[in-house]
């Protein structure tokens, strides 16, 4: 009798391609929940074909839909989940990850450089540094400002979204350096 599997969708490819080369880079912090929901965020605004869609919540943007298909991942053994408590996890490429790629390697042909170049720019940032980055993507791209900079609008956003864990002159910093590096025009449509 045939194993039932979950992991069919091209949204399951992506994140199996996007695991097995993080944790291929090994200069990271390790391939948690956030880490990876972040990751997923910015490859999708980069122009990766996911079907997410995100909203923002208390860590940045958030797909409950992710959830779900890590969870296939496991359940197939694609991926695995290690760990160490409930409240942290790490996820490491499974013993049947090389062959659900290998089933989409065609598909998975148009994204491999996006997904690779998001593990590059992005694998060693900490957990706390994607929240930022990504929340701020989230909020200029949501009000729709599109080339027109709107700092002090983004920064008081963020700032009410998380309080007290970012001061206002690191908000303004890096909105300053994520608008020099062109990474605010990353939004195709359908992010939002």
């Amino acid at each position: 009798m045939e194993r039932v599997s979950f992991s069919n969708s091209t949204d399951h490819a992506l994140v199996a391609y996007l695991v097995k080369k993080y944790n291929e880079a090994e200069n990271g912090p390790a391939l948690g929940r956030t880490i990876l929901q972040k990751l997923c965020y910015l490859a999708r605004a980069q122009g990766v074909p996911f079907t997410f869609q995100f909203d923002i919540h208390h860590y940045g943007p958030f797909c409950a839909e992710l959830f779900s298909v890590a969870g296939d991942l496991i359940a197939d053994r694609v991926i695995c989940g290690q760990n160490s408590d409930f409240s942290s996890s790490r996820y490491v490429p499974g013993p049947a990850c090389e062959q659900l790629l290998r089933r989409k390697k065609t598909f998975l042909e148009k994204s491999k450089t996006t997904l690779d170049q998001m593990v590059s720019q992005f694998g060693e940032m900490s957990t706390q540094e994607l929240e930022l980055i990504t929340t701020i993507h989230y909020v200029y791209c949501a009000a729709g400002f599109r080339g027109k900079s709107k700092r002090e609008f983004v920064v008081n956003t963020v700032r009410d979204i998380k309080r007290d864990k970012f001061p206002r002159n690191v908000i303004r910093s890096m909105f300053d350096e994520l608008d020099k590096s062109r990474l605010l025009a990353w939004n195709p449509s359908g992010v939002h």
